[in-house]
């Protein structure tokens, strides 16, 4: 069924979007579910792009109900990590500056978001 799916997506203060986290209801996740754009087109490539100030990746999590769990939005916060660290690799070789860490993160009040393992894989313990 696909009747339910969460999505995350994070910009920076400077319009930088980082890669999505598309969470869905499927009893397996394959490389189909994100169709192959046309020649030319933005595509998902795990790839920094300072000119169109995007990361173009895409995460897909699994969750029984299609919504954010605990398991699901930590394994978005280790590759939000991964991405602001690619991010700041990619400014420093272009003459820019680095992200300085730490980085605040705002979020909702959903459960999945408040738990002592979220806020250790948040805190990067």
């Amino acid at each position: 069924s696909k009747e339910t799916a969460s999505v995350n997506m994070a910009w920076d203060l400077s319009g930088f979007l980082y890669g999505v986290q598309l969470v869905l209801k499927l009893k397996e996740l394959h490389n189909g579910l994100v169709a192959k754009p046309p020649p030319g087109a933005p595509c998902f490539d795990d790839q920094v792009d300072l000119a169109r100030k995007q990361m173009r990746t895409c995460t897909l999590s699994r969750t029984s109900d299609g919504m954010q769990t605990q398991e699901s939005f930590i394994q978005y916060l280790e590759q939000l990590d991964r991405e602001i660290t690619a991010h700041s690799d990619a400014a420093v070789a272009a003459d820019g500056e680095p992200i300085e860490r730490p980085v605040v993160l705002c979020l909702d009040n959903h459960a999945s978001r408040y738990s002592e393992e979220v806020l250790k894989a948040a805190s990067g313990q």
